[in-house]
């Protein structure tokens, strides 16, 4: 990830297939996507942050926001730190890609 201010965002071409199950802080994600055939087990903060970047663009602090916002009970310390190494793993694994200016 090459800094903080980066904006992230899934890419248009691919192609996600969402199964779910669980309730409030143990929801669990299955992602499913269908340009690399790749299966991806999510937890409920990683579901929150892949799930918010594929309908908007942001950056690591404008995620950690919304995840504070959509988390039940309200995002705690572990969840909102985790959200630097969902964006580079996610980005390995080209689930996301940055946005140029």
């Amino acid at each position: 990830m090459a800094n903080e201010h980066q904006i992230w965002r899934v890419p248009d071409y691919l192609q996600l297939r969402w199964q779910s199950w669980g309730e409030a802080e143990n929801t669990q994600f299955v992602v499913f996507n269908c340009f690399s055939g790749e299966t991806h087990c999510l937890n409920l903060t990683a579901g929150l942050v892949l799930h918010y970047l594929q309908t908007e663009a942001a950056s690591a602090s404008e995620l950690s926001a919304a995840i504070q916002q959509a988390l039940p009970g309200g995002a705690n310390a572990d969840a909102l730190q985790q959200i630097p190494d969902l964006l580079r793993e996610f980005d390995q694994v080209g689930l996301i890609a940055p946005v140029s200016p």
